[in-house]
């Protein structure tokens, strides 16, 4: 009911298009009409009164009048108006506030050597993992050793790994090969699979790490103490180390459903499937995300993801650049 947009409850509502209907019209007539008792009707109309919709008959004594709706709902209007103008002035002031917290906790942070804040606590490592899960835009990559994971990890990892799969991010784990033996990991590795993930496995692994954007990078003070907190990693020499390291790793891992290496061409590169040769093909020739989607059938965020793998599989930081890369690896042939 569009009255409703003014706050007006069913009842409230009834009662005035009846008075809307036939205006001088009494109690008693809209009981009947209704088919209420009097009293819920008089209920209505002390509610309406409230709002300055309706106000006392100076010729029906005891009786209410309405007041011209181009009155009374403008004036109900106004005051919503100035609710609205109140509420966003609380919003701004909430903003602002958030934002002055921001910059205090940035300011207070710790800088080690110019591009690594040491973490220390459970609580404080979740906190920073939660908000580089939620601020990253294309991958995360993940190194996870230590054989069978903890299921306080798995159950934390779980939602952050869905909500960045939702978004489009490409989310990669890299486990020790024991974890197939693993009820809990290999359900977790399938769910990851399921949702757009990519499990793979190698029989040694460096120490834990994730890898954001290939901007950000989250290791262990010391790999020997996983209770000795974690290094934010910010600098782009040491963070594109670590990125270059996972992709050795995960080039020479086999994927986790499969349990197959990826093919390769007599270049030594990873060969393509149709879908993925498809997206290169359809991307050298200059169409967005959104048509590519549409050519092969699957969703954006689906080709976003091929996209972002065929880049990385071949070191590639624009697409010009995968284009030339990929003629190069007999990808493409040139028109």
């Amino acid at each position: 009911m569009e009255f409703s947009l003014f706050g007006l409850k069913e009842d409230e509502e009834l009662v005035y298009r009846e008075m809307l209907a036939e205006p001088g019209v009494r109690k008693q007539q809209i009981s009947e009409r209704l088919g209420w008792p009097v009293d819920r009707v008089v209920a209505a109309l002390d509610d309406l009164a409230r709002r300055s919709l309706v106000r006392p008959s100076v010729e029906q004594s005891g009786e209410l009048r309405m007041v011209k709706p181009e009155v009374g709902l403008r004036q109900l209007l106004l005051q919503q108006e100035n609710e609205l103008l109140e509420l966003q002035k609380q919003l701004v002031a909430s903003r602002l506030a958030v934002t002055r917290l921001i910059d205090d906790a940035t300011r207070s942070a710790p800088d080690v050597d110019g591009g690594a804040v040491r973490v220390m606590g459970a609580d404080q490592i979740l906190a920073h993992i939660e908000e580089q899960a939620m601020s990253c835009e294309s991958e995360i990559a993940v190194f996870a050793p230590g054989g069978a994971q903890k299921p306080e990890q798995l159950d934390a990892a779980r939602p952050l790994d869905r909500l960045a799969l939702e978004r489009g991010v490409r989310v990669r784990y890299v486990y020790l090969d024991s974890v197939r033996n693993d009820p809990a990991t290999v359900s977790y590795a399938r769910w990851l699979d399921e949702h757009g993930g990519e499990v793979r496995t190698v029989a040694c692994l460096p120490p834990r790490m994730i890898v954001y954007d290939r901007t950000v990078a989250l290791v262990p003070v010391d790999p020997t103490r996983g209770t000795s907190g974690v290094l934010v990693l910010t600098g782009a020499g040491v963070v594109e180390a670590l990125a270059n390291l996972f992709e050795r790793v995960w080039s020479e891992a086999t994927p986790f459903v499969s349990g197959r290496t990826p093919a390769r061409n007599d270049s030594g590169q990873p060969e393509l499937g149709p879908q993925h040769q498809a997206v290169v093909q359809l991307m050298m020739e200059g169409f967005t995300d959104e048509v590519v989607a549409r050519k092969i059938g699957v969703s954006v965020r689906t080709c976003r993801r091929i996209t972002a793998e065929i880049m990385q599989q071949l070191g590639a930081r624009s697409r010009f650049e995968a284009g030339a890369r990929a003629m190069a690896c007999g990808w493409l042939v040139a028109n």
